[in-house]
Parts: structure tokens; C-alpha cells; sequence
């Protein structure tokens, strides 16, 4: 096969028995699991609807689905015979159908087609993880509040040993891992002790060996000299024989006394001293028998525990059976159990799925391969029959935390291996440059393996040979601070904001496989986390240094100023008593009060809200602040007094066109994105609404744990992730991605050590922390082996998250530390950060020593001393300062702020709109670019009913198009748009809508023709228009595509959704040309490219309609929007815009003019 390696053509044509690959970092799997599965239906080995492939997300499963479905339109076209030509095309339509997705996902499928034997409601729902968690946390606070109420002997005892916050703090993590694994039955104490009762068996073993290790102590005495320490010691210990035979004779029972007596006759003992092996064995047994003495209480604690997680299933179950929802642990063990006792549908599956893939196969868990086992040939345990191919990388496996089990690719591997099966390494590397390469098998030769039961280390090998950077990689450290106030880690952020400044603008060139050598651009950039916590340092000095970024994923979103100030007022909203989030949305935009008014507020009355229920008699309040205050007065009450008679999401909506904030934030630094991510929250809130059971309080709750959780969760997507913006992320976001630049900072941050009063392993049982002598605490041995196992497995675990950043790398690897950290020579295990573990590698004890290489010139140490040449820095916010608020801004929030103009001179910044707007109805465009109030689309027939806005059908079918490529599915486009824009309850109908316009408009000649071309989609401009005016006349706009052709030219095509007659259709050239001959001009201007045809499409009418864009025609076009544009800078009062009295029926201004 061409292109693939002697491996991949094994992986993906190894048919009739069982195969396991192992594919190391960026060795084309997603290709070879592609075409694997193009091969098994060219064979006729089976049909799509007989291949199951499982993927880890839904966004694989969707790009796998893509590139069948274009890898077969090509086929299909290419094809030798009609049957041949039939069979692709068949396999086209059957994408969206075919079984292509995440194991949730299949399970769900499997308990929703089997609902009888499942004994499930088939329309139930599935509760993503915080949702799950909420529920679970509500469980455990009702199951607290019964026992305590009813007065439960055996909760109170449990409560004498660990205090409710310790037990709910630990409770969620104990029972999340016992309800997955199904261990939740009557006989979980009888498991969970076992190993307990074995120890305490000892105890008597314990005791001998303690009493004949004294006596000889005792003996011992008449050999020291009377004057050592340790003669005191043994003369007390014979003189007070009596007492420490009785406390022996208990030690490691009830009497909890009896270990006391016995350390404080045998503590003072000195190790050095003659007989000190007579010692050593003591203290030996006496710890014994203090373990014993802890697994003793332990073994009492355990039956009143497993009591108290009995009664919290209890009440999930019920909440779960009350509400119709599951969880993913739900789905996984119902599908489990249905495919065990159930033959007959056991039986359905392994006939039908002839084929089974499973991607990312290192991230499974016990229950999915159990799965996969049933489906596979019908036993649970052992694998039969020869359908099973499995794929993935042992040192990729980074999702320990959410259940994940490296351990089952290797006993998998193996047992296809007994079986006779096909192990296959994949170790071609296509991504990275050579360079990098070397270094990836030397970090990782030398930290992988080195663990007992770690997967050691298989080398890459490079596809990627060329001159690239020299060297591949560099270690940047900020030297010093430049201001004391800074913290380390911020003068680190700011010494790679500076560096990726000089990167780009100092034109530092990179290879690039399909092209010549270019510069480093934003957009190449990816910053990688190991947690989520500290991206808002970075992205803030970014943002200093006027570097567009985006957050695609972490807690940047609820981080966001913008999500903050509405949930704030949120809080308020739902708890009027919340002072601290009163008094953060009263300073915030949305009301900009100032910090003295606040102040007077609260003197005025005993709470803020008090102060601002009777603001009219605080006579200290000015004028200016008693307007601002009122305001906000108005506002905050009406949205208080409808909290109980809407859903949030309706709230938040209310709540932005109250404040008029959606509109403000589009005036600040990136107001875009602030904007699209107001929209976001507005969607969470409606898809998390649907769950069916949750209150505002709830969905405040459900927040507060994505945050404190650290759930990743992106900011909007404004722009695809390829736009020209450096990307921030966590390393777990990042897995399967590549970058042309990556940079990997705070190497310095340390690994967590936290280990809970309680501990789970599915093999050691249940591990506790109980009440130990003098008030303090002991570890349970089952305890002591679960912690030891723990951080066994998160050091091998973090090796793992290093090598997937480290392979993130195309081109150029920048790792950064702070300079002031110093380096441990501890033995390994005892490392405690990743820059640690580099020393360790290199052999440097301080990077601040450090020369300017390390590895033989192979990685690049830059010392970046913060106290350098000053950066100029942009202005964050624009707003003024609280203290300063006049009475005009009230004015500027009431009118919602028109969209911050380019030019700091005045407003002369227009669109295509602005024109349109003008030639429909004048005075329609004084309230659209004076007033900046924004139109209320299909002002008519929102009037008419509750059905969703006109222009929703308009704005998804934009996004369909935007996001439509070559071997996409229109449909899995048309659901991620709506998703996107559409609040669910109109969800349906828009897509209703929307569906038979994209479908005509994939099968039609014009995407035919256009569909395959390069082009640029939402391609944004500024564009100046020579004019009376100073400067000119400056326009903005968004071209939906900007098709290129062969010969170097540009077509411009712009959609319209337009609901009108064909009649009327005819005469919008003339309506549409100003804003496509202006389009014609701007990519003249930008580009110093012809354009060749501007075209509109209509795609309710599929009908093609060519603009003119000829000199002749421009030159008209701009003698009319230079009179409109300087008509519009000389008059700024609504009596110089006439309304066009024929345009009112459709102008979405009807509410607000006079003429109306």
C-alpha cells in the first residue's frame, strides 16, 4: 500500500485473527484505523452496520466518520466497476448510521434497543460527570440528615472516629469506585474486612514474639555499662516486669491503654547501643502491634461504613429511578450485566458485529473490556473468536483519574498474543523533526521502565528528516524578578509572553513538511498545562503584550471576568444575602458602582441589598450615584422577583438584555470572544436545564464543582482552532493534537501528595486512617500498602502526561522554569517536579548555574533575565475606574453601546450592513449606527407567536456552511451548529427547517463546482475607503467565502437565507451589490489578488445570482457609499433619517420608532 509503512499495512490488512497495536506518538493510528476499516469492507469481511469501532470522544468518532465518508466519495469516483462505484457509495450514506462511537454511547444504543431485558425506561437520560457528582453529593447530605434524625447507633459511632466533613469529603471518590466496579451488595463489609481479619489474627503471634524479645532484653542488662542510656532503661524494664507482661498480654486489643504502657518502656531505647539487632526486633513487633491495634478499630469502623455508602446507594437509586437518568458507571455495568444474563441478546450482538476496533485502547477500564470480551465471543473473562482489533500506546495512558487501568492493554496484548493474535508496533514517528525525536528516546529511555511493573520504553524512530531549528528544543528560564510584587510564577509567564513576541516578530523560521521553511506565526503556538489552575496567569501576560490567545480548554472559561460578573449576579439572584457577589456585580460594567457608593449603601441599611431596597432615603448618596443606583435597584429586584417563574438559562437571557452587558463586553480587550462566551453560558445552562430535575441554586452548584474540580471546560469557540492565536491547554486536552511550536511551562510546579483519611484499591480492599495514641492518627496496614500502590502508579502516571507534551512537537519544543528554583539530587523516587526529573536526566543541580546547552547543544538553555528592555503593554480593560463614574455612562449602558470602532479618531467605521441598512430605511440606520441598538430580528413574527426567531434558521445554516468541508457530514454539522446557537426548546424546529436547505445544497452543481476548491471561510477584513472625510472611510466585514482558484484569483460567494418569493429574488442584485463590490474591493486591497466572480447564493432557492464587480460598477457603488458615509458623520439626530414607511413591516426597529 503507498504511503504506509511495512507495520501499518500489517495493522490495517491483518484480517481472520486477532490483533494489538501498540502505536507510539504521532504514528498515523487515526490513518491506519481508517483504512483498516475501508479494507475490512472492501474484503466483504463485513458491512458498515457490522463494524463496531469505539473510540475515546465523540469528536474522534465524528473525524473518523468524516474520513470514511470522504475517503469513500474519492473511491467512489474512482471506481473501476459499477458495483465497485455502488459499494462506496452506499458506504457514504451509511456513515451517519454506522456504529462508530464512544463506549458510552454503544452502551446506551444496547440498553435503549434492549429496554425489557435491560428492565430500563428507554427515554432515559445520561448525566455527564458534574451532574452525577451534584446528585451523589445530595445523597450523601440526605442520607446524613436521616440517620442523624432517626438517632443510628451505627452513624454515630461512625462519628466518634471521623467527623462528617472528613466522611463527606472522602464519601464521593469511595463510592464512585465501588458503584463502577458493582461492589455495592449486601456483602460488601464481609469483603472489605477480610483482609483485615487476617492481620488481627497475628496479634498473637505479635505477643509471644514481643515478650521473648523483652526477656531477653532483660538479660541483656548485666553485660552494659551501668552508665549507658540504655541500662536505665532495661533496670526499669525488669523492675516494672509485672505491669509490661499485663500491657503485652492486651497490646493490639480492646485495651487501647496497653500500646501506651508498652512505648513508653520501650520507646527510649537506643537503636546504636550492644543487642541492638534484641532492639531493632522489638521495635519491629511493638510496630506490629500498633498496626495490629489500628486494623483492629478498623475492622470495627468498616460495617457502620459500608452501612452509610448501602444507605447513599440507596437513595441514588432512588433519585435515579425518580428522575429517568443514569450515570456512566450506570451505563457500563447495566450493559455488562445485559450481555452476561441475558443469552439471547448476548447472543444478537456477537452474530451481528462481525468487526470490532477499539481506539485509544490504553484509557479502558475493566468494565470495557469485559465489553468487548462478551461482544467479541461471549465470555467475560477469556477472549474468543478472531474479530477484536485493539489499538493504542501504553505511554499515553493519562486518565488514571477518571478510572482508567493501563494494565488492561497489557493483559489484553498478551492474551491475544497465547491466542495466537498479531502484536504489532507502530514506531514511525510523521510528526516531529528528527532532532526532536532523539531527545523524546533519550528522556524517556531513561524515566520510563524504571518502575517494576512499568511498560518500559520503545524507541521512536523519525519520518520527519530535515534542517529544522537548531537545536530542537530549549529550556527558558526568567533569571529575576522585575517587580517585587510579582510572583515566580507570573515572572515566568511574562518572560514567555516575551519570548513567543520575539519568536514571531523576530521571524524565526521553522520547517514545514509540505512547504518551504516560513516564520513562526500565533497560530502555530500551543501552550500545554498539567492543570488548568494557573492559565489565567498566562493568558493575563499575554494579554499585557497584546497576544491574541485562545483558551480551548480548562477553567479559563468560568475564570473569564465576563462569566464571573454573571454568575455573580446569578448568586444574587438566587440569594439576595450574598454580599461579596452583590458587591462584585454592583462594581462590575453591568451597573459600575463605585466603591464609596457601596460603602454608603451599606451604612445605609444592615445588608447591601438593604441599602439598595431604600437608596431614595440614604441622603448621603449624590445625585449622579443615585441614578446609577436606581438602576441597578430595578434591574436586580425584577430579576429576583422571576427567579422562581423561569429557567436559568431564560434568567441569564433576561438578565443581558436588562444590563445591556452582552453588548458592553464587545467594547473591551477580545470582545468577541467575551461575547461568545456569554453566549456559551447561556447554552450550558439550557442543555444542563434538560437533566430535568435542577434549580438555579442547583446550576450555581454544578458550576462552583466544574471549578474547584478543575473540569476542563473551553472557552466559546469564536474561531476554529487553526485561527492565527496561540492556544492554551491542558496536556490532557492537547493528547492527539500537534503543534508546530509548543511551549511547556512551569516545569517547577510540584506533584501532588494528597492522601485522604480513606483509600480504595480493587484488589487491597478499603484502606483507613484511624485514631491513634495521643490524639493523633494511624494508618491501617491494608492503608499503608493502598498509599504506597497510589504513588507507585501517579509517578508512572506523570512520566506519561511528560511524554505526550514533549510529543506535542512538530518543530520546536520551549520548556520554562523559574530560575530561582533549585534542583534536588535526591534518589528519583523522592523527585518532586518534572524539572527535577530533568536534572536527574541531565545531571544539573541549578538551573540558574546552568551554561547555554545542555545535551551536547540539544537543548538550548536561554536565561531571560525580566529586568530587560521594557515591553510597551497594552491597556486590558477600558473601562473607567469605579470612582469615576459620570451619569453619561449610565446613559452608554441604557443605549447598550454600539461595537468598539477601529478608528480612535471618531466614528467613521462602517460595514456592508450600515449601507444595506441605509438604502432599506434611513432611520433604521440612525438606531443601528448612532444609538447602537441592536435589531430585534423578525420583530413581526416574534410578535406572532412562541415559535423560534426567523433569523436562527439564517445564523445556523452560516455556521453549517462554515464548518461544512470535502467528506463531512452535513448532518454532523447542521447538530453541532445548532447545539451551538439554538436553545433547545427551538432546537428541533430550527434544524426541521434548516435540514432539507443543506441537504439540496450539498447535492447541488454550485457545491459540486465550488465544494472541493480551497477557500477561506469567514475571512475578516478592514478595508479603507478613500473620502471627504479625514482618513477616509474605514470598513469592516466578514466574507462567508473567499474561494481560490488556479490561476491565482479569488471568488466570492455569500449566502442568503432570504424567506422570499422567486419573484423577489430577481431584483436583489441590485439590493446586494454595494456589499459585495465593497467585498471585491477589500480583498484587492489585502490580498493583491484579482477577483474573478463575487456570487450569492440563495439557499432556499438554490439559485445562483452573479454580482457585477467591474471597475465601472465600483466606481458607481463608491460614489454612493461615500454620500451615505458622509451624510452620516454630518447629522447625528433621529429627525435627519426619515423612516421608509414601506420597510416597516420588516424592520426589526418597530418597537422602538415613532413612525411605527
Amino acid at each position: 500500500m503507498p504511503d504506509f509503512t511495512p507495520a501499518q499495512v500489517r495493522a490495517i490488512e491483518s484480517l481472520g485473527t486477532n490483533v494489538a497495536v501498540s502505536a507510539g506518538a504521532g504514528a498515523g493510528k487515526t490513518r491506519v484505523l481508517v483504512e483498516r476499516y475501508l479494507h475490512i469492507l472492501r474484503q466483504g469481511q463485513a458491512k458498515c452496520d457490522e463494524i463496531l469501532a469505539v473510540t475515546f470522544t465523540n469528536k474522534a468518532a465524528k473525524e473518523m466518520k468524516e474520513r470514511i465518508r470522504a475517503k469513500a466519495v474519492e473511491l467512489a469516483e474512482g471506481a473501476a466497476t459499477e458495483e465497485e462505484r455502488r459499494l462506496w457509495r452506499e458506504v457514504k450514506g451509511q456513515m451517519e448510521y454506522a456504529a462508530i462511537g464512544t463506549f458510552h454511547s454503544f452502551c446506551a444504543r444496547v440498553l435503549r434497543d434492549n429496554p425489557v431485558e435491560a428492565a430500563l425506561d428507554p427515554q432515559f437520560k445520561v448525566l455527564d460527570e458534574t451532574a452525577a457528582s451534584l446528585l451523589l453529593e445530595k445523597a450523601i447530605d440526605e442520607t446524613f440528615e436521616t440517620g442523624l434524625a432517626d438517632n443510628a447507633e451505627w452513624l454515630g459511632r461512625l462519628l466518634t472516629n471521623y467527623d462528617k466533613a472528613q466522611l463527606t469529603f472522602v464519601l464521593p471518590g469511595i463510592y464512585e469506585k465501588l458503584s463502577a466496579r458493582g461492589m455495592l451488595t449486601a456483602d460488601l463489609a464481609e469483603r472489605l474486612t477480610r483482609p483485615y481479619r487476617h492481620a488481627v489474627a497475628e496479634v498473637g503471634k505479635n505477643r509471644g514474639e514481643l515478650s521473648e524479645k523483652c526477656l531477653e532484653l532483660i538479660a541483656l542488662k548485666n553485660e552494659l555499662d551501668e552508665k549507658s542510656a540504655n541500662f536505665v532503661w532495661l533496670e526499669r524494664l525488669e523492675r516494672n516486669w509485672g505491669e509490661i507482661a499485663a500491657a503485652i498480654k492486651a497490646a493490639g486489643g480492646e485495651n487501647e491503654n496497653a500500646l501506651a504502657v508498652l512505648h513508653s518502656y520501650l520507646d527510649g531505647l537506643d537503636r546504636r547501643s550492644k543487642g541492638k539487632e534484641i532492639i531493632a526486633a522489638v521495635k519491629e513487633t511493638l510496630s506490629a502491634l500498633d498496626q495490629a491495634q489500628a486494623d483492629r478499630l478498623a475492622l470495627t469502623v468498616i460495617p457502620d461504613l459500608c452501612r452509610l455508602l448501602l444507605a447513599i446507594h440507596s437513595v441514588m437509586d432512588s433519585y435515579k429511578q425518580e428522575h429517568r437518568v443514569l450515570t456512566f458507571a450506570d451505563l457500563e455495568l447495566r450493559t455488562v450485566d445485559l450481555l452476561k444474563n441475558a443469552a439471547g441478546v448476548r447472543q444478537k450482538y456477537c452474530q451481528k458485529i462481525r468487526q470490532i476496533m477499539v481506539d485509544e485502547f490504553q484509557d479502558t477500564n475493566e468494565l470495557q473490556r469485559q465489553i468487548i470480551y462478551l461482544l467479541a465471543g461471549g465470555d467475560v473473562e477469556k477472549l474468543y473468536g478472531n474479530k477484536l482489533f485493539v489499538v493504542g500506546d501504553a505511554k499515553q495512558s493519562i486518565y488514571r483519574f477518571r478510572g482508567a487501568d493501563v494494565s488492561v492493554f497489557e493483559q489484553v496484548r498478551q492474551e491475544i498474543s497465547a491466542g495466537g493474535g498479531d502484536l504489532i508496533e507502530l514506531d514511525v514517528n510523521f510528526r516531529s523533526m528528527d532532532d526532536l525525536i532523539a531527545l523524546y528516546n533519550e528522556c524517556f529511555g531513561a524515566l520510563m521502565g524504571t518502575a517494576e511493573d512499568e511498560t518500559a520504553f520503545a524507541p521512536l524512530r523519525s519520518h520527519r528528516r530535515g534542517k529544522g531549528p537548531e537545536p530542537g528544543a530549549e529550556l527558558l528560564v526568567a533569571k529575576d524578578k522585575a517587580e517585587d510584587w510579582r510572583s515566580d510564577r507570573e515572572t515566568e509567564a511574562a518572560a514567555v509572553a516575551r519570548r513567543i513576541r520575539a519568536m514571531v516578530g523576530g521571524g524565526e523560521r521553522l520547517i514545514n513538511r509540505d512547504t518551504e521553511p516560513r516564520a513562526v506565526q500565533y497560530g502555530d503556538i500551543a501552550i500545554l498545562f498539567r492543570t488548568a489552575k494557573d492559565i489565567d496567569t498566562y493568558a493575563a501576560a499575554l494579554q499585557d503584550y497584546g497576544i491574541p490567545y485562545y483558551i480551548v480548554g480548562g477553567r479559563g472559561f468560568y475564570g473569564c471576568q465576563e462569566i464571573v460578573d454573571v454568575l455573580n449576579l446569578l448568586k444574587v439572584v438566587d440569594n439576595h444575602l450574598q454580599e461579596t457577589a452583590l458587591a462584585g456585580v454592583l462594581r462590575s460594567p453591568m451597573f459600575l458602582l463605585a466603591d464609596e457608593t457601596l460603602v454608603r449603601l451599606k451604612e445605609g441599611g444592615s445588608s447591601l441589598w438593604q441599602g439598595l431596597e431604600r437608596h431614595m432615603a440614604i441622603p448621603e448618596l449624590t445625585e449622579p450615584e443615585r441614578l446609577v443606583v436606581a438602576r441597578a435597584w430595578q434591574v436586580l429586584k425584577k430579576l429576583y422577583d422571576l427567579r422562581g417563574m423561569m429557567g436559568t438559562a431564560e434568567l441569564i437571557r433576561l438578565a443581558l438584555k436588562e444590563t445591556g452587558y452582552a453588548n458592553l463586553v464587545l467594547t473591551q480587550f477580545m470582545g468577541q470572544q467575551k461575547y461568545a462566551n456569554l453566549t456559551k453560558l447561556v447554552r450550558l445552562a439550557d442543555d444542563y436545564e434538560q437533566q430535568g430535575m435542577f434549580t438555579l441554586g442547583d446550576f450555581l452548584r454544578y458550576v462552583d464543582k466544574l471549578v474547584d474540580g478543575d473540569i476542563q471546560e473551553g472557552e466559546a469557540q469564536l474561531e476554529s482552532e487553526g485561527g492565527d492565536t496561540v492556544k492554551f491547554m491542558t496536556i490532557h486536552k492537547a493528547k492527539g493534537l500537534e503543534f508546530p511550536v509548543v511551549f511547556l511551562p512551569d516545569l517547577h510546579r510540584k506533584f501532588k501528595d494528597e492522601i485522604a483519611a480513606v483509600l480504595f484499591n480493587s484488589e487491597l480492599g478499603i484502606g483507613l486512617k484511624v485514631p491513634g495514641a495521643g490524639g493523633g492518627v494511624t494508618a491501617s496496614s491494608v492503608y499503608r500498602r493502598i498509599a504506597a500502590v497510589e504513588k507507585r502508579l501517579a509517578q508512572m502516571e506523570l512520566k506519561r502526561l511528560l511524554y505526550v507534551a514533549f510529543t506535542r512537537a512538530k518543530d520546536y519544543l520551549v520548556l520554562s522554569a523559574e530560575a530561582n528554583k533549585v534542583v534536588s539530587d535526591k534518589e528519583f523516587s523522592k523527585l518532586n517536579t518534572w524539572l527535577e526529573w530533568l536534572g536527574w536526566i541531565y545531571g544539573f543541580s541549578a538551573i540558574a548555574d546552568l551554561s547555554d546547552s545542555l545535551n551536547d547543544g540539544k537543548i538550548q538553555v536561554v536565561l531571560r533575565d525580566t529586568r530587560e528592555e521594557k515591553t510597551p503593554r497594552i491597556n486590558r480593560g477600558g473601562w473607567p475606574k469605579s470612582t469615576e463614574v459620570q451619569p453619561e455612562w449610565l446613559n452608554r449602558i441604557e443605549r447598550n453601546i454600539a461595537p468598539v470602532s477601529t478608528d480612535t479618531n471618531g466614528n467613521r467605521t462602517f460595514s456592508a450592513s450600515h449601507i444595506l441598512k441605509f438604502r432599506q430605511c434611513p432611520r433604521a440606520f440612525y438606531y443601528l449606527f448612532h444609538s447602537g441598538l441592536p435589531e430585534v430580528a423578525d420583530y413581526a413574527a416574534n410578535n406572532a407567536g412562541d415559535g423560534p426567531p426567523g433569523h436562527l434558521t439564517g445564523s445556523v445554516l452560516h455556521r453549517c456552511l462554515e464548518l461544512l468541508a470535502p467528506g463531512m457530514l452535513w448532518q454532523d454539522c447542521l447538530s453541532r451548529a445548532a447545539e451551538e446557537i439554538v436553545p433547545l426548546r427551538w432546537r428541533g424546529a430550527v434544524i426541521a427547517d434548516a435540514a432539507p436547505l443543506l441537504e439540496r445544497y450539498v447535492e447541488s452543481a454550485f457545491y459540486r463546482e465550488k465544494g472541493s476548491l480551497p477557500c477561506r471561510k469567514e475571512w475578516q477584513f478592514q478595508f479603507n475607503l478613500p473620502g471627504s472625510a479625514a482618513g477616509g472611510y474605514w470598513f469592516t466585514g466578514r466574507i462567508d467565502c473567499l474561494v481560490a482558484y488556479s490561476d491565482g484569483s479569488y471568488g466570492i460567494v455569500d449566502y442568503k437565507t432570504d424567506k422570499v418569493d422567486d419573484a423577489v429574488v430577481a431584483a436583489k442584485e441590485d439590493v446586494y451589490k454595494p456589499q459585495l463590490v465593497l467585498y471585491a474591493a477589500a480583498v484587492q486591497s489585502a490580498l493583491g489578488k484579482s477577483v474573478k466572480d463575487a456570487q450569492l447564493y440563495f439557499l432556499r432557492h438554490d439559485r445562483v445570482m452573479a454580482i457585477p464587480v467591474d471597475q465601472t460598477t465600483e466606481a458607481a457603488v463608491f460614489n454612493e457609499i461615500r454620500r451615505i458615509c458622509h451624510y452620516a458623520l454630518e447629522h447625528d439626530s433621529e429627525a435627519a433619517y426619515p423612516c421608509n414607511a414601506d420597510w416597516c413591516r420588516r424592520c426589526g426597529y418597530g418597537s422602538i420608532c415613532s413612525h411605527t
